[in-house]
């Protein structure tokens, strides 16, 4: 990747500070439901996962 390329348009609309504090918050939630290995929290995350469940 070539940061050269990037236009300070760019750069401006990805360096909102709230955008970064929302990456950064919001990133550990998706992995919640891996973690607990719970389907309900996979449905609300969105993350689909192959495997088995440990019931």
């Amino acid at each position: 990747m070539d940061f050269a390329k990037f236009s300070d348009a760019m750069w401006q609309r990805h360096a909102h500070p709230l955008s970064v504090w929302s990456r950064l918050l919001s990133t550990p939630l998706a992995f919640v439901p891996l973690w607990n290995r719970s389907w309900k929290q996979r449905l609300v995350v969105g993350v689909d996962c192959q495997g088995k469940d440990e019931n």
